[in-house]
C-alpha cells in the first residue's frame, strides 16, 4: 500500500478517516490485480487501467468508479450524470457494506480486462 495514501487518510479525523480506512481495505482486498497509487491529490486504484478512487470531502467520502455508469444496475447507491463515471457518497452514520464494495470493485476490474 502507498505511503502517500496512508498520509492522506491520517489527515481526516473521526468518521471520515474511519470510512476511508474501511473503503481502502475493501478495495485493496477485492482483487489481487489492484494497484494503489496517489494521483490528482487522492488515492486511485488501477488494474489494467483506472478502476476507482477515494476522496474525502467536508461532509462525505466519495468512492468513484471510472466506468461506474456501466455498473449502475449492481448497486442503487451509484450515482452519476456523466458519460462514464459514477460514485457513491458516504455520509456520517452510513453503512459502507464491505461485501457490496468488493463486488463493485471486482466488476470494475472485469470491465478493464
Amino acid at each position: 500500500m502507498s505511503g502517500k495514501v496512508d498520509a492522506y487518510a491520517r489527515r481526516f479525523n473521526g468518521w471520515r478517516g474511519g470510512t476511508l480506512v474501511l473503503l481502502r481495505k475493501a478495495v485493496v482486498e477485492s482483487s489481487p490485480e489492484i494497484a494503489e497509487t496517489f494521483k490528482w491529490g487522492q488515492p486511485v486504484y488501477e488494474a489494467h487501467g483506472p478502476v476507482c478512487y477515494l476522496k474525502a470531502n467536508n461532509k462525505h467520502v466519495t468512492l468513484g468508479f471510472w466506468r461506474g455508469r456501466e455498473m449502475m444496475a449492481l448497486d442503487p447507491r451509484l450515482d452519476g450524470a456523466g458519460v462514464r463515471m459514477a460514485h457513491i457518497k458516504f455520509f456520517e452514520g452510513d453503512t459502507v457494506g464491505v461485501a457490496a464494495i468488493r463486488k463493485l470493485v471486482r466488476a470494475a476490474v472485469a470491465l478493464n480486462v
